[in-house]
């Protein structure tokens, strides 16, 4: 299809296109029409080009897809609108999103049977130059010039001159996907499938979402062609048998009669089905002109719908309102005339395509159970996220108690792993997820909405795992795991601490060793001039530059009062660069605990105070950059040797009773007491289902402590000691001061953070804080063991030495502060923990059902310090809100905790027992639990090996947060992206 003029700078009279579609007919595109007209964006569909009285639509559009346009001659035709939707502009969606860059793109789709069962029944006729397109060409000069157009846009530009056959409607929305996913544009496209069965997938809200427009109230969204199948089927007969009684054709001679009236009944039902109602008449006219023998009437009928001249593009709107009912009507009109019959288009469009022909694989995601027990896979991998992270959130729901529930670490590395492996097609990979595909949930898709997955009733994408003293630990659930709710926040650990990894015992793993694959992982955007001069600083050896994940600080957005800000939504700013509070923040830390601004913290160090980027796309919307978005989509119709299963849990393995430990395939169920199916694998089984459910899988399958084992009832196949073990987990508390004047709240995460060291939060006395920790290790570790957190004092007594090297003679970061706007409520917020917690705990299976809860225990603060350390971040957070930075733009003094809860004094900033009676009560869980399939040697208490193998098994590996040993002073994804692109190598370099 030619291609228009390139874009120009300087076009004297741009037509305002807001809403470019493209979803080709059948899909929805009537429906869509009327309510993007609803929401105030006048809409261009095909109706418009049947109800123009003249030819210039159809030889405009012919020429556009012979031709090409100009820029003028684009802006003069779509000049009265400010949405296009439908053929024919949904097959110049390339050339439409060059000319108005601003645009967003709306991808029409449906289930694709569904799809040619639609365009059978109503206008799907065989390719142009066939004997009913010439029929159509003699009915009247509008419909002659239809027909080329037709041909033009329609049948050379979505279906690629192929006879009509289902594979044309994925193949089209691939390409469209493919495209904007080529540019680093898929911010712009929202995918509408009119078949969803998901809640909040269809409707207003849906789309009002992603235009950022409010939900009209008391209207419902159209849905103009929900036929019933035998009224469908009746005017379809009726067309045909009118459209054969004109031209003599087969049935004509039958005798059989039809009731007119009952045909005009019809034609009147169908154009008010299609929004039409003040020209019902007209229709009735039309259908009794058809069954008229005469071919002159036939002509006029039609003719009375297209005569008149084409109004001055001054009128132009005036017309389009005056002649929508029209263009609806002629929808149905030449429906009923191309129509012939249900029976004669059956004919007509089963030509089968040729053997030779190679189809578009459809989507690899899929809730059919007979697709993934159908073959033998290569591997089969139980999880469908990253093994991410999510950071606390500004936006979540608080309990009676006002303790903040924080986002988890639950996110699972499968599909990262899955698509490296697909990369050789002569590899088939299943991945089988408990969850949901929640790439377009509205709570996902934007980081504005982030918070919005902690909520109660929103368990449908979040976990909400319930730990022994009663708080939340969140994870995600669905397609990407944790990092489709998380904060999306992009930081990495020290140096020392990923180096630490290696000195527990694990040969070849270190910071080195892992930086190529964490950049691997990456797509970073170079910050622009705005976001540099405001302290978004990277360092180039420190990122990637061409992975899959997308990683960029947030845009610059002034308003009129020139302001830092942006207003997405409500009155609502975004958090990243809002106003003089962020320099505060930075001003602040430095001032009263001596931390350094860093130019990035990604770079191996992370004492320091820095402006972070987050992954999400380019473009507006900040639309999450998830494993599942990162991954998953670009590969989803490409890949024939993958497939993902959704909505099926993982329960256990099968293992092969010939041979030692060695797994053939998974037992997946749907829901408690439903059918269980088997999935077979031929070469390995790969665990990913993040720190609870990993572990647990592992004991289901008869992997883990004999004794645990035991009281499950689970036949033992491997006495694996630290299965489940090991937990560890942070906990947050936090801190407010009033805003004040300034008109800020906040949308979205934050894009600031500070990392304390031990020596900046307990200046006063780290040497003998240091003594009394390496003092207390035997007693420490002995009740770790008891409690049967740990396997032996010696394997954590080991990790924790490296941490206390790593915190007193490195100064790594000990304690993260997080600055936020908006939480609490309308204040300024530091939200705050512990990086590094020296308590741990263990993750279990109560029964050997599937369905059944896991006792998830962290045991927060069983060791002490880390409550000393919580209490000294708190009076340290508590010193930075009272800092002279705050002064000017803050209308009070702390309001959360209080001076009334907490009382300050000059010299502690509150008592060591009153902070910790508040923490002790109103502390969350930050919701990165790790280490509960540790890596790390056996006798130390260790589940998988530096190759990711489970101990004692052949062919089984866990790739996913539960296997990170110790925690590190960062945010988790990049690390465990990193994590999983090593763990494809490895698994890549067994196949040989």
């Amino acid at each position: 299809m030619a291609s228009s003029v390139a874009p120009t700078a300087s076009r004297p009279n741009p037509a305002n296109m807001r809403i470019i579609g493209a979803g080709i007919p059948r899909t929805g595109t009537l429906s869509m029409k009327q309510a993007l007209d609803i929401l105030g964006f006048p809409c261009h569909h095909m109706a418009a080009v049947l109800a123009d009285r003249t030819d210039y639509e159809a030889k405009t559009w012919t020429k556009a897809g012979t031709e090409g346009l100009t820029d003028a001659e684009w802006d003069d035709l779509l000049r009265p609108w400010q949405a296009c939707i439908d053929a024919p502009s949904a097959c110049f969606y390339k050339q439409l999103a060059d000319l108005y860059p601003d645009a967003k793109i709306i991808v029409t789709t449906r289930d694709a049977k569904k799809w040619l069962a639609s365009m059978q029944r109503t206008i799907g006729v065989r390719r142009p130059g066939d004997w009913e397109w010439f029929l159509m060409s003699n009915f009247s000069p509008a419909l002659r010039h239809m027909t080329p157009m037709w041909k033009a846009t329609v049948w050379k530009g979505c279906f690629k001159d192929l006879p009509l056959a289902e594979h044309i409607l994925p193949d089209f929305v691939g390409e469209v996907l493919d495209f904007f996913r080529a540019r680093g544009e898929l911010d712009r496209v929202l995918v509408y499938d009119i078949d969803s069965k998901e809640e909040g997938q269809l409707g207003w809200t849906r789309v009002c979402p992603f235009l950022e427009v409010p939900v009209p109230e008391g209207v419902a969204w159209p849905d103009v062609n929900a036929s019933d199948p035998e009224k469908v089927r009746r005017m379809q007969d009726a067309a045909g048998d009118a459209t054969r009684a004109a031209f003599g054709g087969p049935g004509a001679a039958s005798g059989e009669k039809k009731d007119s009236s009952t045909n005009s009944a019809d034609a009147v039902e169908s154009q008010k089905a299609l929004g039409g109602a003040s020209t019902a008449k007209a229709a009735v006219d039309a259908s009794a002109g058809v069954v008229s023998k005469d071919k002159k009437a036939v002509k006029t009928g039609f003719e009375s719908y297209m005569g008149g001249a084409r109004p001055s593009p001054n009128a132009e709107v005036a017309r389009i309102k005056h002649n929508l009912n029209w263009g609806l009507q002629v929808v149905v009109g030449s429906a009923l005339v191309v129509g012939l019959s249900a029976r004669a288009w059956a004919c007509t469009v089963a030509t089968p395509l040729s053997s030779s022909f190679v189809k578009r694989s459809a989507s690899v995601i899929t809730t059919d159970p007979a697709v993934a027990t159908g073959q033998v896979w290569d591997y089969v991998i139980v999880g469908g996220g990253l093994a991410g992270e999510l950071n606390a959130s500004p936006a979540i729901k608080k309990t009676r108690s006002d303790s903040l529930l924080s986002p988890s670490v639950h996110a699972y590395l499968g599909l990262t792993v899955a698509n490296r492996l697909t990369e050789n097609s002569g590899i088939s990979v299943l991945v089988i997820e408990a969850g949901a595909d929640t790439r377009d949930d509205f709570r996902i898709r934007s980081l504005d909405q982030y918070g919005k997955g902690f909520a109660a009733n929103n368990t449908d994408i979040n976990w909400r795992y319930t730990a022994t003293n009663g708080k939340l630990v969140s994870a995600g659930k669905g397609l990407g795991g944790s990092t489709s709710i998380n904060g999306a926040a992009w930081t990495r650990g020290d140096v020392v601490e990923l180096d630490n990894i290696g000195r527990l015992g694990n040969t070849g793993w270190n910071y080195d060793s892992m930086l190529s694959y964490m950049n691997k992982a990456e797509k970073f955007t170079i910050p622009n001039g705005d976001v540099a001069s405001l302290g978004g600083q990277y360092n180039a050896t420190s990122h990637g530059f061409s992975g899959y994940v997308s990683v960029r600080f947030g845009d610059v957005v002034k308003d009129n009062t020139t302001q830092r800000r942006s207003s997405p939504s409500a009155g609502l700013h975004e958090r990243f660069w809002t106003g003089p509070q962020q320099p505060a923040f930075v001003k602040a830390v430095d001032q009263t605990l001596g931390i350094k601004p860093l130019a990035d913290v990604a770079a191996g160090k992370t004492n320091g105070v820095a402006y972070f980027p987050n992954t999400f796309l380019p473009g507006p919307g900040k639309l999450r950059s998830s494993s599942a978005i990162a991954y998953l989509s670009p590969i989803e119709f490409s890949r024939s040797n993958l497939v993902v299963l959704t909505n099926f849990r993982g329960w256990k393995l099968i293992w092969d009773p010939t041979k030692n430990a060695t797994a053939t395939g998974v037992v997946i169920q749907q829901s408690p007491g439903g059918p269980t199916y088997n999935v077979s694998a031929k070469r390995e089984v790969i665990v990913a289902a993040g720190s609870i459910k990993s572990p647990i899988f592992l004991e289901h399958s008869g992997v883990g402590n004999a004794t645990v084992l035991s009281k499950l009832r689970v036949p033992l196949k491997v006495n694996l000691l630290g299965v489940g073990a090991n937990l560890q987990e942070q906990t947050n508390g936090v801190l407010g001061i009033p805003n004040g004047t300034i008109p800020y709240g906040g949308v979205g995460p934050g894009n600031v953070v500070a990392f304390g060291s031990v020596a900046q939060l307990m200046p006063n006395n780290v040497t003998a804080v240091r003594q009394a920790i390496e003092s207390k290790y035997t007693t420490w570790a002995r009740d770790a063991v008891v409690a049967g957190a740990a396997v032996n004092s010696a394997g954590l007594i080991a990790q924790w030495k490296l941490a206390v090297s790593a915190l007193f003679d490195y100064n790594v970061g000990a304690t993260e502060f997080l600055f936020t706007t908006g939480f609490p409520t309308n204040d300024y917020g530091i939200e705050l923990w512990p990086l590094l917690p020296f308590s741990r705990g263990y993750v279990h299976a109560v029964s050997a059902d599937a369905f059944s809860n896991a006792t998830v225990n962290p045991r927060y603060f069983s060791v002490p310090f880390d409550m000393d350390l919580q209490v000294a971040s708190s009076r340290a957070a508590r010193r930075i809100l009272q800092g002279d930075a705050f002064k000017n733009i803050s209308s009070g003094p702390e309001n959360k905790p209080g001076f009334k809860v907490v009382p300050d004094d000059s010299v502690n900033h509150g008592s060591y027992a009153t902070w910790q009676a508040w923490i002790s009560k109103n502390f969350g869980s930050v919701a990165h639990p790790i280490a509960t399939c540790s890596l790390a040697p056996r006798a130390m208490g260790g589940v998988v090996d530096p190759n990711f193998l489970v101990y004692g098994t052949t062919n089984v590996r866990v790739v996913d947060a539960s296997m990170l040993p110790m925690q590190i002073s960062a945010h988790l994804s990049s690390t465990l992206y990193g994590i999983a692109e090593r763990a494809a190598d490895f698994i890549k370099a067994a196949q040989t």
